[in-house]
C-alpha cells in the first residue's frame, strides 16, 4: 500500500529508526515517538507500550519510540 511508519517496532532499535518514502518528487523522512508522563490519560502504565533494546540473542521487546517529559513549573 506505500504506507511509511515511523515510532514503532519490533524493538527499540526500529522504533527509533527513521523510515523514508521515495515519490517522484524526492525522498521523504518520517520520525515518530510517543510523549509519556504520569499525568496524561494513558497514565503510570506506558512502560508496558515502550520498546526495548535488543541484547545479544535476546529480542527486544515491540513497541513505541518514547519521549520522556519531565513537567516544569518555572
Amino acid at each position: 500500500m506505500g504506507i511509511v511508519h515511523a515510532g514503532t517496532g519490533k524493538d527499540l532499535n526500529e522504533a527509533r529508526a527513521a523510515h523514508f518514502l521515495e515519490t517522484p518528487k524526492g525522498r521523504v523522512g518520517v520520525v515518530g515517538m510517543f510523549s509519556v508522563d504520569d499525568i496524561s490519560s494513558f497514565g503510570p502504565n506506558y512502560e508496558g507500550a515502550e520498546a526495548t533494546y535488543r541484547v545479544g540473542y535476546t529480542g527486544g521487546a515491540p513497541g513505541v519510540n518514547p519521549l520522556h517529559l519531565t513537567p516544569s513549573t518555572s
